[in-house]
């Protein structure tokens, strides 16, 4: 008779093929869950964000607003029209 193991199974029981087999397919599934959610939560995280931004515009305008009080950013975006107008062969 097999003396149980400190976690109260017996060797028999640790070592058996089935129940290998049923811990290393749980394994496996709990290693996916946690790639996918490791994947997601950035993705979530920028979504949400990005949601409370731009969909409240109240919120939207209180972080965009300022920059076009900005002198660089006011040059900047008249580079950038005189550059496509100038493409594009308006003037």
């Amino acid at each position: 008779m097999l003396a149980p193991m400190a976690n109260g199974a017996s060797a028999t029981y640790a070592q058996s093929p089935v129940t290998r087999k049923r811990w290393r397919g749980r394994s496996v599934i709990s290693l996916i869950l946690f790639i996918i959610a490791a994947l997601l939560t950035p993705i979530a995280v920028i979504g949400h964000w990005g949601h409370q931004t731009v969909v409240d515009s109240a919120q939207f305008i209180d972080t965009v607003g300022p920059l076009a009080e900005n002198p660089d950013i006011q040059q900047a975006v008249g580079r950038c029209s005189e550059q496509r107008d100038h493409r594009t062969g308006r003037h």
